[in-house]
């Protein structure tokens, strides 16, 4: 996903900037080898998916779907992230309470 210069790319430069992160550095790992393989896997995974998605995107955490998550994930994807987290620490993005607009 290479951008020109332009307004994606302005976009995506400052909304790397707004959360701390380096376009540049970001820029080279989506131009990469590995993000193309990772591309493909999850394009294999999305098409196994049974039932098969009906729209995109179309949200499945520990391989289900649900309108009532899908519906979640639309107001707040960082907190349905992080009330399925099952880890022994959760991240500290969990604990920031930060509506995120676009």
């Amino acid at each position: 996903m290479e951008l020109d210069d332009g307004p994606v790319r302005d976009a995506a430069t400052k909304c790397a900037q707004r959360f701390g992160m380096n376009y540049q550095t970001l820029s080279i790992c989506m131009n990469s080898t590995a993000a193309n393989t990772w591309q493909h896997e999850y394009a294999l995974q999305t098409d196994a998916l049974n039932p098969p998605h009906q729209y995109v995107p179309w949200v499945t955490i520990g391989g289900v779907h649900t309108e009532d998550m899908e519906q979640k994930a639309e107001a707040d994807l960082r907190g349905l992230i992080c009330s399925y987290y099952q880890g022994p620490n959760k991240p500290p993005a969990c604990g920031m309470a930060m509506k995120i607009k676009v």
